[in-house]
């Protein structure tokens, strides 16, 4: 890897990063828990047909989800001054 590579993975990084921040993925989460919470419930033919998605879903928002946690964190810690 090259400096143009690496300087161009370090902004593509944060990019991804600031994105990450932004998205409402608590409120995401909540929405496909609660669907693979009832769905199998309300709409067993359609759950059949699109469960496994929502379950594919539920573990990008998690890890999405654990990865803005620790950006915030970090983003904290940076603001106060304390180490990382």
């Amino acid at each position: 890897m090259d400096e143009a590579q690496y300087q161009a993975g370090l902004v593509m990084a944060h990019a991804i990063a600031a994105t990450i921040r932004e998205l409402p993925l608590a409120e995401l989460l909540r929405e496909v828990e609660h669907a693979e919470a009832m769905g199998p419930f309300l709409d067993p033919t359609a759950w059949m047909r699109k469960g496994k998605q929502f379950r594919e879903d539920a573990a990008v928002l998690r890890a999405l989800h654990g990865a803005q946690r620790s950006l915030e964190r970090l983003h904290a810690e940076a603001r106060n001054g304390a180490p990382s």
